[in-house]
């Protein structure tokens, strides 16, 4: 009777024993998935950033081709630039307001 009684405790300690260690495993699973998904967000946040420093520089590098643009476009526009465009078949370049980037 005590060996059977030893037995279920050492049968129910292993079912204790194994269902702990799968809901351990578990949880280091789910500590490892989250602390990947940390990793991704702050590397999202690293990457926002650039993209906010690299859309001021388009937009910088925008404004100076209309610039360049609106120079040329005055400069076949008027004498004698309006001669050399006309024999070297320069053509004025239209500005485009907005584009399909954004």
């Amino acid at each position: 009777m005590f060996f059977l009684l030893v037995i279920v405790i050492c049968t129910l300690f292993t079912i204790l024993f194994n269902s702990l260690a799968a809901k351990l495993a578990r949880l280091e699973v789910s500590q490892k998935e989250y602390e990947a998904l940390l990793k991704k967000q702050f590397d999202l946040q690293q990457h926002e950033e650039p993209q906010e420093d690299v859309s001021g520089e388009v937009e910088t590098a925008r404004q100076s081709l209309d610039t360049a643009v609106s120079v040329y476009n005055t400069s076949i526009g008027r004498f004698p630039g309006i001669m050399a465009a006309g024999i070297f078949g320069f053509k004025a370049i239209p500005i485009e307001e907005d584009s399909d980037l954004e």
